[in-house]
């Protein structure tokens, strides 16, 4: 397979205007990398003592804020630095996998520093996040009663992304950079069937989706050395203590490659075509951590007679544009796009 028509490539932004769509206020919507610190860490620390000392130090942050001494929650100290866009929790796991790379540590848990930062840093916080705001199930977090309502849980109509579905043919392809599974409930809502790529034939019969970053659904077992996906898109319950979906997490660092993650390697050398016909971008913001992302877009850029942008902020595509190159078209929202698909040009 060397060309496909249409290519979504789905990003955090995406998700929080789904949120906006279904009315929540701010502090309700999922978290982008700018405030992912305040928004999942609230009620949960993922991060020792020490290694926050080591962080702040590290990046010379105790000198050039002398206030962070008096403070002694940690969530509040990197959440100001959050705030002073000081840093951001790419920049935070870089430190923390770069150290557990030259000083591995196994907790009494048996996991790894790193993998309990990920257990407990994004994969959890994410999922109460969902099931507090967006389900709106404050009494099952408190009572920390996952098991029994996880499975077929009622999500609210996803618009934005059903549109976006309904957009999208058999044969086309999707890659969602987001961890959570908004787009792949949309697609159950509007009964468009769909296939992960990467955990078998892609098909040509259904919607292809690649999560080179992982999810809070697909699972590993290393003891067995085998990997999968549970059907039930959301969920943190663990089918045996041997299987953990943060080990399929991709975390948000600096300068990550796929080859740095077995899961990672396996989905993008799975991907089946060359380049799409028509390449778009929902929600993208082009972090720093995008080096592992952007050698796949000029790939693809060479090959692709149109390059779409939904996002109201045009310097996103304007960046592509100086950065990547092509036939840039931005869009302000959803309905911008399908409405004015192929008719406009500002880039």
């Amino acid at each position: 397979m060397d060309i496909i028509k249409n290519l979504l490539v789905v990003g955090a932004g995406a998700s929080y205007a789904e949120c906006l769509e279904l009315g929540l206020c701010e502090d309700q919507c999922l978290p982008t990398i700018k405030n992912f610190i305040s928004k999942l860490w609230k009620t949960g620390y993922p991060i020792n003592s020490e290694n926050l000392i080591l962080f702040l130090a590290a990046n010379n942050f105790i000198k050039d804020y002398p206030e962070l001494i008096e403070k002694k929650d940690p969530y509040e100290i990197l959440s100001m630095l959050e705030l002073a866009d000081s840093t951001n929790v790419e920049k935070l796991f870089s430190f923390l996998w770069e150290r557990d790379q030259k000083y591995p540590t196994v907790m009494a848990n048996g996991l790894t520093m790193f993998e309990s930062v990920l257990h407990h840093g994004i994969i959890r916080p994410l999922c109460e996040f969902i099931l507090f705001n967006i389900l709106d199930n404050k009494e099952i977090i408190d009572k920390h009663d996952f098991i029994e309502i996880l499975h077929n849980i009622p999500f609210p109509k996803l618009s934005l992304a059903s549109k976006m579905g309904n957009f999208l043919k058999a044969n086309d392809f999707v890659m969602s950079l987001n961890y959570d599974t908004l787009f792949e409930i949309s697609l159950d809502q509007i009964n468009k069937k769909f296939n992960y790529v990467g955990f078998g034939a892609c098909s040509s019969d259904k919607i292809n989706i690649i999560k080179p970053h992982g999810s809070i659904n697909f699972f590993i077992n290393k003891k067995e050395n085998k990997y999968w996906y549970s059907p039930t898109l959301f969920n943190t319950v663990l089918p045996s203590h041997n299987d953990s979906n943060y080990s399929s997490i991709m975390a948000p660092r600096l300068n990550k490659q796929f080859n740095q993650h077995h899961l990672s390697e396996i989905i993008i050398n799975s991907i089946p075509f060359k380049y799409p016909v028509h390449l778009i971008f929902w929600g993208i913001g082009f972090t720093e951590s995008d080096c592992d992302l952007n050698l796949l877009y000029k790939k693809w850029v060479k090959g692709s007679r149109k390059i779409s942008f939904i996002n109201p902020d045009a310097e996103v595509a304007y960046k592509f544009k100086r950065d990547i190159g092509g036939n840039v078209f931005q869009y302000k929202s959803v309905d911008d796009f399908l409405e004015n698909n192929g008719e406009k040009i500002i880039i």
